[in-house]
């Protein structure tokens, strides 16, 4: 696995160095790979390795990603194989959804062929991630982790990289107090709060493989300091929170992990901090910064604490009220205001109505089958807060990270002492 990623890391980086045409080569040694295989597990990895970078996985401006054909042959491989089936209650649920999105947008005159399509394969992705988990998630929690931590480097040298940096979309903000632009980073995904996502589910993969005793303390350390400087070069305000509220969960309410352990966390991360104040104040500025907007504590709204995004929800929540509450708007119904809500919630509501809604959260159901109700909850709940900020009903990371979160609950509790999850999958 190590071999086939290093070649395809070597490839994607010439494809902007010198040919964009090697991305092609790229995305074959990757399919090469996956059909070469059985394992699902290291089927996949490869997947959640090449996450990250599927933004940035096209041979020109305005092109789909390769990323489709990785999961189409992860969807071969497991169908046959394999030898995996998918249930008929995930048949039905998809199902229904394919029938309810068909007919609520006949009445709009558009049929968004598609986004349905693409709404099936992420759910059987879904579904075949969530059957494979069963045994753990340590190939691909691994996998994940080095495809996030290696596209933050490649974006953090990307003016080094000819080409990748006209690629990316520097998302920006005004500093009134400075009046200039500062650039918020996002690795290869070109969404600092897509980023934001997958470094705090990064963050749970960590401590799941710490307390399941897949990694060394060390690891654990290096990789969560790695992580929390991308998070705060995001600038995103639920980034730094959630990391936070992280911290916190984890060094007190992680009954799991021995004291020691937790100092020396504690201890290398009180130092890391105070390098990184030194090297770059105007980041630690910048924070502070995007949290008051220029204003003393006193004067903050709840505007500027969600950068307008209230303003959008209101919007949006009286168009639901003035319109099709219980049908919805449509798939890819028009944006207000020139925004996108800026809400996974308010958007299911808005696109799929009250009853569109159901049918979706069902067939979620329908896809993840059983949930074993004896678990930690909490990575899957800062999921759940982190979509609260973002419209992802429509982006695959939701797909894949959604299902993930809920394994990471299993062996991590919050109180008492467990054995390590036996059943987990070994490398």
């Amino acid at each position: 696995m190590i071999t086939y990623n290093l070649i395809f890391l070597f490839l994607f980086i010439a494809a902007y160095s010198f040919n964009r045409s090697l991305m092609y080569v790229a995305t074959l040694t990757a399919v090469i790979f996956i059909l070469t295989i059985k394992d699902m597990h290291y089927c996949l990895g490869e997947l959640f390795f090449l996450l990250p970078f599927s933004a940035t996985m096209i041979v020109s401006a305005g092109t789909t990603s390769f990323f489709m054909f990785p999961k189409l042959a992860v969807i071969a491989v497991f169908l046959f194989k394999s030898k995996g089936r998918i249930k008929k209650t995930a048949l039905l649920s998809v199902g229904i959804l394919v029938f309810y999105a068909l007919a609520s947008n006949l009445l709009m005159g558009i049929i968004p062929i598609t986004r349905i399509m693409n709404l099936i394969l992420w759910f059987f992705i879904s579904y075949i991630i969530f059957d494979t988990t069963k045994m753990g998630i340590t190939v691909e929690g691994v996998a994940f982790i080095c495809g996030v931590i290696l596209t933050g480097i490649i974006g953090f040298a990307k003016d080094y990289i000819p080409n990748i940096s006209s690629e990316l979309v520097n998302a920006q903000y005004l500093n009134e107090s400075t009046s200039r632009f500062v650039v918020r980073f996002a690795g290869l995904w070109n969404d600092p709060n897509g980023y934001t996502i997958f470094i705090i589910c990064s963050l749970f993969v960590f401590q799941w493989a710490l307390v399941n005793k897949r990694i060394k303390g060390y690891v654990f350390d290096v990789g969560v300091a790695i992580l929390t400087v991308f998070g705060l070069a995001t600038l995103s305000k639920s980034c730094i929170l959630m990391m936070l509220f992280f911290w916190v969960y984890f060094i007190f309410f992680q009954r799991t992990v021995s004291t020691k352990m937790k100092m020396v966390t504690i201890g290398l991360f009180s130092i890391c901090l105070v390098l990184l104040y030194s090297q770059y104040s105007n980041l630690v500025l910048e924070v502070i910064y995007r949290f008051t907007n220029g204003n003393s504590v006193s004067s903050i709204s709840l505007d500027a604490l969600t950068t307008s995004r209230s303003l959008i929800w209101r919007n949006y929540l009286s168009a639901i009220w003035s319109g099709t509450l219980f049908f919805g708007s449509g798939i890819d119904a028009p944006i207000i205001g020139g925004h996108g809500c800026h809400n996974t919630y308010i958007q299911l509501v808005y696109e799929w109505g009250i009853i569109g809604s159901m049918v979706y959260i069902t067939t979620w159901v329908g896809i993840l089958n059983k949930i074993i109700y004896k678990r930690n909850w909490t990575p899957f709940i800062f999921l759940l807060i982190l979509i609260f900020f973002i419209s992802c009903v429509y982006l695959e990371y939701l797909y894949f990270l959604l299902p993930l979160s809920l394994r990471l609950g299993e062996g991590v509790i919050i109180y008492g002492k467990i054995k390590p999850n036996t059943m987990a999958y070994v490398v």
